[in-house]
């Protein structure tokens, strides 16, 4: 090594030294530690609360409750994907059917407006109107 980090090696043992024996320091330090000690046990007593209040005392029972949950909202999961591709293929068939309808609707008004321009005049083969043999030609 050279004189260099010697030098900066010392310096940072020194420091770290000094700051490790100041009471300042370790007091924070140590009361640092006990919050967080003190946060972790409340919140190790809320979560005991929590799976108490579902009636699941033990980390087994937890776990198969867990397991029970996730499956059920991965069916849902798939279904409702199912479902949405129902509705959309029912959505796409009443696209169409209004279409059918729309163009059946416009079909029988241009038929009738056809026939109201045509030459009124004699129908070929109206077997009804012919009443003097008898209906028979």
């Amino acid at each position: 090594m050279t004189s260099r980090e010697n030098h900066f090696d010392k310096l940072i043992t020194t420091y770290f030294d000094r700051l490790w024996a100041n009471e300042a320091y370790l007091g924070a330090m140590g009361g640092l530690l006990k919050q967080s000690f003190a946060a972790r046990a409340q919140w190790n007593k809320q979560l005991e609360q929590f799976w108490s209040a579902w009636q699941l005392p033990n980390q087994e029972m937890q776990q198969r409750t867990l397991h029970g949950v996730n499956t059920l909202l991965t069916e849902w999961r798939f279904e409702q994907e199912e479902v949405n591709e129902r509705l959309a293929k029912m959505e796409s068939d009443i696209a169409e059917l209004k279409d059918l309808v729309a163009q059946s609707v416009k079909q029988p008004a241009a038929n009738a407006a056809a026939q109201a321009q045509a030459p009124k005049g004699h129908k070929g083969n109206d077997k009804g109107s012919d009443k003097h043999n008898g209906g028979q030609n």
